[in-house]
């Protein structure tokens, strides 16, 4: 029965839970009318009274008989999303996540050893630090491991009363009163320096470097400048308590971190906003054509585990570095310079070679890989349309030429090629694997991989030719075009 109770209060699943209680109290009852003393193995203990106590501690007196929640004296960018749903709201709520639910048991274990007292404006600050630390550290989008199984939410449990009680321990031996002093979670975090399993302890690390730099001594004075500028840059809605990047790159320079955060944060949130995230692509490879070359990738802007920018933010031992050179960049050009205005700058006074210089021109080729996955194949740069090269790949100088064909012959109005015009795309799963085919009457172009590193083989009518040069491979495609357009015009 305790497995069974246990797989159930996992998943939450309600209706097993009343049956499961209903099981338990039957189970008692042959127990209480015996005259043993020795609880049987298959009965699993359920002290009511202790989860009664648990849940009272979340709800507080405001005063002329009105009750809250505790959470509601949070600020708002303590609370776990970007949002107005306090914790309680979570706790009460349903299909609660396990980074959820692993903040909100560390927030249990806190008032549990330390319970509200409305006298003590320093528990107030106190568990605000608590909550921060929790979310942080827990919250999926910061974390790399995440609480996917039950034994993963059983290590994190386990790891957050080990540390509350840790932290306890830690104010007794030192005599901090938590209580009076404004600073005793900062304390705590400051000198922690063994990891704990179940928790993602580079989350850990991050919220023990943040205290560090905030506090002056070993008493909780407070380094007020330095705490303003970690809770600017964690308010931003992307980044929502991660800013382990900024805090690497500024290596304990105020300054430093305040200009890098100033300028991380106004542009970092692009989230659906596609336009902004085809300028961010485009200036961050005219700046730096090879900055995908070490994890083979972009990043997006969104939450995904494995493919975010927030990853590649938090990730060593890069801590996106060339996020890092593109704000530097931006701040010795113009710091006061909008997101877009830097962008354009970038695209405009920037001379690129390669592949780079067409994507360039047309941008919007980058949404070809769904994933912004990029790989080197045979001397050819591919963009992945998903995450590997097992998915279609697609050769983006080929797309580049394909546009420039489908601008000639493309109908607006009909929305469609022009009658008896081919521009067909091939991938790396078409036969033959990656080229290009453009066909008007009486004429057709195939270009395809060639066998050497970095060749095409331009096939026109009946003549062959190999190039190895991508100037060269445009150039003569570009009056390839021409010379069709003119053909097909001159017999419509």
């Amino acid at each position: 029965m305790h497995e069974t109770l246990f797989e159930s209060s996992y998943n939450v699943n309600e209706s097993d839970l009343d049956d499961l209680l209903i099981a338990y109290q039957n189970y008692l009852v042959d127990w209480r009318s015996s005259d043993s003393n020795i609880l049987p193995s298959y009965c699993t203990i359920i002290d009511f009274r202790e989860l009664i106590n648990d849940i009272n501690l979340w709800i507080i007196d405001k005063g002329e008989g009105q009750y809250t929640d505790v959470t509601t004296l949070l600020p708002l960018d303590s609370f776990f999303d970007n949002n107005d749903y306090t914790y309680f709201s979570h706790l009460v709520g349903d299909n609660i996540s396990n980074d959820t639910l692993a903040t909100l048991y560390s927030l249990q274990c806190f008032l549990k050893l330390y319970p509200y007292r409305s006298d003590s404006e320093a528990w107030c600050l106190n568990f605000e630090e608590w909550t921060r630390m929790s979310r942080n550290v827990f919250k999926f989008d910061n974390n790399t491991d995440r609480i996917n199984k039950r034994k993963d939410a059983s290590d994190a449990f386990g790891a957050v009363f080990s540390m509350v009680s840790d932290m306890k321990r830690y104010h007794e031996d030192n005599g901090i009163d938590l209580y009076e002093n404004n600073a005793a979670v900062l304390l705590f975090l400051k000198q922690l320096n063994h990891p704990y399993k179940g928790i993602d302890n580079k989350s850990l690390e991050e919220e023990e470097d943040k205290a560090k730099l905030r506090l002056i001594d070993n008493e909780g004075i407070i380094n007020v400048s330095w705490t303003d500028a970690i809770r600017n840059a964690e308010r931003n809605p992307y980044l929502w308590g991660q800013i382990r990047c900024l805090l690497h790159w500024a290596n304990g320079n105020l300054e430093t971190f305040i200009g890098y955060s100033n300028c991380l944060t106004k542009w970092i949130n692009l989230d659906r906003q596609w336009e902004k995230q085809e300028l961010y692509y485009n200036a961050m490879l005219c700046l730096q054509p090879d900055c995908w070359k070490s994890k083979n990738r972009l990043y997006e802007f969104n939450r995904d585990r494995d493919n975010s920018m927030k990853r590649y933010l938090r990730e060593e031992p890069e801590f996106g570095e060339s996020v890092r050179v593109f704000i530097k960049t931006w701040i010795d050009w113009n710091d006061q310079a909008t997101f877009e205005d830097f962008c354009k700058h970038i695209v405009e006074s920037t001379s690129n070679i390669g592949w780079v210089k067409y994507f360039k021109q047309r941008p919007h080729i980058i949404w070809e890989s769904r994933r912004k996955r990029f790989y080197e194949d045979k001397g050819h740069i591919i963009f992945a349309q998903l995450q590997s090269t097992d998915s279609h790949c697609l050769d983006p100088i080929l797309i580049y030429i394909k546009t420039l064909a489908t601008d000639v012959f493309y109908n607006e109005e009909e929305k469609k090629l022009m009658k008896d015009v081919t521009v067909e795309l091939q991938d790396s799963k078409s036969l033959g694997s990656h080229g290009l085919l453009i066909s008007i009457p009486n004429h057709n172009c195939e270009i395809r991989w060639g066998d050497g590193i970095g060749d095409y083989v331009i096939t026109e009518d009946d003549t062959t030719s190999i190039v190895n040069d991508i100037d060269v491979l445009v150039s003569t495609m570009k009056l390839t075009i021409e010379r069709y357009k003119t053909e097909y015009y001159n017999h419509l």
